[in-house]
């Protein structure tokens, strides 16, 4: 434990497994700097937490209910004061964000669960080794029919979180079937295990059924991964370095023997988990990548797409340091070329090399299409001070007056047919993501 929080926590979990190394190399090397968007995401998960609590005995969907109005015009308020950055556009979208968080967790519980806690403690230290080690999940329930359902509220849209397998939520419900005596006060072995994975912002509702064997297996190896993570913390000089680690324990042969083990390295390949590791920036994996690809690059080498690391180390003195962030504007700009032309080279041959163009996912803003009409029809609705904020309001405004019944719906209707939203931009991005590609331009500028 450092700081009260848990070396082996749930939420690395993922990556622990693969990395075991990477606890002390974050350990010895960590950043406890919190990002303007994490502190966001705090916040959204505060205002969820009240929405559910209101949730669980009234319809979120139902804005004429009191209480519900009550609770909605709180959580704008939160993050009117506590997220003073956003636009008006952006609060908009997380409040429906925690909304629909609220929704599914009471629409998949059904009436009267024995429980429905928020913001759970959750002991692991049983399983995973480290003294008074545990970790918080966003809600914990139990339906009326016994089943055990752990949910993960995901406020971000950068990188899509899948729930399937996933080892942090995998993680809370082993402990939480530990807690069931005391969050029912009925029952002590769930009839099923479920976990969700919430993410409003990428469409993204996820959902596992966790059978036995899927459990216990999970439990060797989280054991297995966090013995070996807190050994290291002790003696990091017996990191191996190298790929992979494996954390499967060792075989067996018929008679009982351990069969010879391969020795492999502490740290894993470069890859998703890697993220949010505090020790990435000395990693010695990334290291190994980026070297490998600047020494492509610089041998002009055709070659795959490779696992790209979420970030480069840092040199490691500062003699280095300085030496790099002398080239920062010719790679600046040479990066901008790069992205350019990627752009369009992709752009001209179609879904290449691992990579294609697709419609870019937030739609272009909403504008009145005939502004002067718009203004002629909220005249009507309106007096003339909500009509205008020094220029005509906007959809969004419009559309939040409608909501609290200050605009009709007979006006509404006629406003509704002026609204246009203009085409997203095209992006360019994976092959593996689920967006159709557009029509390739034919025209090739490289000869």
């Amino acid at each position: 434990m450092v700081n009260g929080h848990a070396l082996c926590a749930p939420s690395a979990m993922g990556r622990i497994v693969r990395c075991p190394a990477s606890v002390a190399l974050s350990y010895y090397n960590g950043d406890s700097t919190v990002s303007r968007e994490a502190g966001q995401g705090s916040v959204m998960h505060r205002v969820a937490e009240d929405l559910l609590k209101t949730g669980l005995h009234a319809d979120l969907t139902d804005v004429d209910d009191p209480e519900v109005d009550l609770a909605l015009s709180k959580a704008e308020l939160t993050l009117i004061n506590e997220c003073p950055d956003l636009k008006e556009i952006d609060r908009i979208v997380a409040l429906e964000q925690c909304i629909d968080y609220a929704v599914y967790v009471t629409s998949t519980i059904g009436e009267n669960p024995l429980c429905c806690e928020t913001e759970v403690v959750i002991p692991v230290d049983w399983f995973t080794g480290e003294h008074g080690a545990s970790g918080r999940a966003d809600c914990v329930a139990v339906t009326a029919a016994g089943d055990l359902h752990v949910f993960d509220f995901k406020s971000g849209a950068g990188v899509k979180v899948d729930g399937v397998n996933n080892l942090q939520l995998i993680t809370y419900a082993i402990g939480a079937m530990r807690l069931l005596p005391d969050l029912t006060h009925s029952i002590s072995t769930p009839s099923s295990v479920h976990i969700h994975v919430i993410q409003p912002a990428m469409e993204n509702f996820s959902h596992q059924v966790l059978t036995e064997e899927l459990i216990k297996e999970a439990m060797t190896i989280i054991h297995t991964a966090s013995q070996r993570a807190l050994y290291l913390v002790e003696h990091p000089n017996e990191i191996r370095v190298g790929t992979p680690y494996d954390p499967t324990p060792p075989a067996m042969n018929a008679t009982g023997d351990q069969l010879p083990v391969t020795l492999m390295g502490d740290y894993s390949e470069v890859g998703p988990h890697c993220q949010f590791c505090h020790g990435r920036r000395i990693c010695p994996s990334h290291l190994a990548t980026v070297n490998t690809a600047l020494q492509s690059i610089a041998a002009n080498e055709v070659m795959t797409v490779p696992n790209v690391p979420e970030s480069l180390p840092l040199p490691d003195t500062p003699e280095r340091l300085m030496y790099v962030y002398a080239y920062v504007p010719v790679i600046r700009k040479w990066l901008d070329e790069v992205e350019s032309k990627a752009f369009d080279t992709v752009a001209q041959r179609g879904e290449f090399m691992g990579y294609k163009i697709v419609m870019g996912k937030a739609a272009g803003r909403r504008n009145w299409s005939d502004a002067e009409k718009a203004e002629k029809i909220l005249r009507k609705a309106l007096s003339v001070n909500d009509v205008f904020d020094k220029k005509l309001i906007s959809v969004a405004t419009a559309e939040k007056l409608h909501e609290t019944k200050k605009i009709g719906p007979r006006y509404w209707r006629a406003l509704s047919d002026l609204i246009v939203r203009s085409d997203p931009k095209p992006q360019l991005v994976e092959s593996s993501d689920p967006r159709d590609p557009l029509n390739p331009n034919l025209d090739n500028d490289f000869d």
